[in-house]
C-alpha cells in the first residue's frame, strides 16, 4: 500500500478523505483527522484495503472537508498511480 503525500494548507477544516479508484470502482476510502497547521502528510490507504494490482493504474484524490460532511464544493487535488512490478 503506498503512501501518498499532500501539502495541506492552513485551514480550517478538520478532516479529509483519500479516494482511491480504478475505473469507475472505489477501491478504498479512508477518513483522516487534519490539524489545520499547514504542512506535507503523509496518507496510506485504509489498512483493511487491498493492495494496488500490479500493471493497474488508479487515481487517487484528497478531498479537504470544509464543513461537518463532504461537499461538492470541497476543494480537491488527484491524481494518477500505477503500481509497477518489483524489479528486486
Amino acid at each position: 500500500r503506498p503512501t501518498f503525500w499532500v501539502y495541506v494548507p492552513q485551514t480550517s477544516a478538520r478532516q479529509l478523505i483519500l479516494s482511491i479508484k480504478h475505473g469507475n470502482q472505489f477501491h478504498s476510502q479512508r477518513f483522516v483527522s487534519i490539524t489545520g497547521t499547514p504542512g506535507i502528510m503523509g496518507i496510506q490507504a485504509a489498512e483493511d484495503a487491498s493492495p494496488l494490482e500490479v500493471g493497474k493504474t488508479y487515481q487517487w484524490a484528497i478531498v479537504l472537508v470544509c464543513g461537518d460532511r463532504p461537499s461538492p464544493n470541497d476543494p480537491v487535488v488527484s491524481a494518477w498511480v500505477r503500481r509497477e512490478p518489483s524489479t528486486t
